[in-house]
């Protein structure tokens, strides 16, 4: 299992970051800036344009669950390898969180400079799939 920039559940807590959901009403997209500071941090301008079209509205309620952490996970249910992967620059999911999720669910953690919440987006995807590559072969 790889969790990427995961949203944390009930038993790590709330990351302290307030977003204004309103029941019934769509979230976002949010201003071009804010996206590109906390999602592409290390993407051209005209990548951060394209990763902007392609954003749409948010359900209120999946943002709240994981926003304000209200899933439960059952780690005694969790038998397999769990790798996960942090951004320094991601204010949904900072690294501390993802660090402790990691130490909770007995994971792998893995801590990416310089990224923000998509990881897998930024222009320096190439060393992330390399390293799960690695990580893959290594509990093989």
């Amino acid at each position: 299992l790889v969790l990427v920039a995961p949203g944390m559940p009930a038993e790590i807590g709330k990351v302290d970051y307030d977003l204004p959901t309103e029941d019934g009403v769509a979230f976002g997209p949010p201003p071009l800036d804010w996206a590109r500071s906390h999602f592409w941090p290390g993407c051209s301008e005209q990548d951060v344009a394209f990763y902007y079209s392609l954003l749409g509205q948010e359900s209120p309620e999946c943002i709240r669950d994981v926003v304000q952490a209200r899933v439960h996970i059952d780690r005694m249910r969790i038998s397999h390898p769990i790798l996960t992967l942090a951004g320094e620059y991601d204010k949904l999911v900072p690294p501390h969180f993802v660090r402790e999720l990691a130490s909770f669910l007995g994971a792998d953690y893995q801590f990416y400079p310089g990224r923000g919440h998509d990881i897998m987006m930024d222009a320096r995807w190439p060393e992330v799939a390399l390293r799960l590559e690695n990580w893959l072969d290594q509990i093989g």
